[in-house]
């Protein structure tokens, strides 16, 4: 264990030092790009955090693994508010860019700081071959994957960009701002937390894989539907919060994102579970699918309007996100189409939200456009989580045991 930790060390550590010196080498060239020779010499100083960032993350993983969340947390937070406190100085006393250098490159100092004090250094000077071509063989279709997804998540800009104009490059952006600020919060954290869960169970009771994906769907459903589905019915308002009311066509737009979004959730989680089973080239194949029919569908959508981008966005979601979900039926040997009837109280509970939120507004409205669009939604919700725990007896078990954990371990605590 001790020499594939160190191995996997070694490797990060030495393609982050490469890339920081090419990054480096092409500061120069970057600098006459943009026009600003000032660039030229951030870059190097960025290169360092570059390295700092790929030192933390093998003993992060070590926190993910033993699912030991609350440290993660709290080692972010006091790394992001010590440098924030370093860099506001030099913010404020006019040293523009080198101020978010410094909070950039002294965050990712104190978090391998902070990091290793939680865990202590458990690298050592070996490096094993046989587990390094194993540890490539296995990566490199993760880190094709990971570069095809941001692809898959910048290249609408890219396609609006040059087919529609900065005017309506701005807008858009500004939606899937939004959007992605959702999917950071939701999809990324569910897929830090799939990952290492379902990899250990994978691990030492691979009978109970199954169980545990399938048990996670459900729980990620009957959270991710409603939260979507409100995001859907406070768009405006939303928008109006995060952006400001000069932004409000952005509403319109994100309308459409927000399914889009919440099936891209779905791709997260899924992706997870296939890298965690021992299966990461299929994660690969379908991130290439996505960019492959992304391309295709930004290329006819994107001459004609905004909301045609979005249109294209949510198809390719549609057609694409479900692979991913029949392969691991397929590698976990379940019935999709059962396991999609399983959660249809959940859908009819979501199905009960929109309606009752929906028609109740209009009761409300009288009170203000803001508050006939809150309210409505927060009692819709409280009605879709009454009809789920009523009708959905397997959620209202996994909750149960949830919550008694919980209260468990609170009493453990003060004892």
């Amino acid at each position: 264990m001790a020499r594939a930790l160190s191995t996997a060390f070694w490797i990060a550590l030495g393609a982050s030092v490469l890339l920081a010196v090419g990054v480096s080498a092409f500061a120069p060239v970057v600098a006459r790009v943009f026009g600003n020779p000032a660039i030229a010499a951030l870059i190097p100083v960025l290169g360092v955090g570059m390295v700092a960032g790929a030192a933390a993350a093998l003993v992060t993983a070590l926190l993910r693994r033993d699912l030991n969340m609350k440290a993660i947390a709290r080692r972010t937070l006091l790394a992001n508010a010590v440098s924030g406190a370093i860099a506001t100085p030099f913010v404020l006393s006019g040293f523009g860019a080198w101020g978010l250098v410094i909070q950039s490159v002294g965050g990712a100092i104190l978090t391998l700081v902070l990091t290793v004090l939680l865990v202590g250094w458990p690298v050592k000077f070996t490096f094993d071959i046989r587990v390094a071509r194993e540890m490539l063989r296995f990566g490199a279709p993760v880190t094709g994957a990971d570069l095809l997804t941001y692809y898959n998540r910048e290249s609408p800009k890219l396609f609006v960009g040059l087919f529609l104009g900065v005017e309506a490059l701005g807008i858009f952006a500004m939606a899937m701002r939004v959007m992605n600020l959702m999917l950071e919060v939701v999809g990324v954290t569910l897929t830090k937390v799939t990952l290492p869960v379902m990899s250990q169970v994978n691990r030492t009771s691979p009978e109970r894989t199954k169980e545990i994906y399938l048990r996670l769907i459900r729980m990620v459903t009957s959270l991710i539907l409603p939260a979507f589905l409100l995001m859907f019915l406070l768009r405006n308002e939303i928008v109006d919060l995060i952006l400001g009311p000069n932004w409000a066509e952005v509403a319109v737009i994100f309308s459409f994102l927000c399914w889009a979004g919440l099936l891209t959730v779905f791709n997260f989680v899924n992706g997870a579970a296939l890298v965690s089973i021992g299966y990461p080239e299929w994660r690969f194949w379908f991130s290439l699918v996505r960019a492959l029919l992304g391309t295709a569908l930004l290329s006819m959508a994107s001459g004609q309007s905004l909301i045609a981008v979005a249109i294209a966005l949510l198809a390719r979601s549609i057609i694409v996100e479900p692979l991913s979900f029949l392969v691991l039926g397929r590698k976990l040997n379940f019935n999709t189409i059962n396991t999609l009837l399983s959660l249809r109280y959940i859908m009819f509970a979501a199905i009960a939200f929109a309606i009752f939120s929906i028609f109740t507004s209009q009761l409300f409205r009288q009170y203000g456009v803001s508050f006939g669009a809150v309210a409505p939604a927060g009692i819709g919700l409280m009605v879709y989580i009454v009809m789920a725990w009523v009708g959905d007896h397997l959620l209202r078990l996994e909750l149960s045991s949830i919550i008694s954990a919980k209260l468990r371990r609170n009493g453990l605590e003060k004892l």
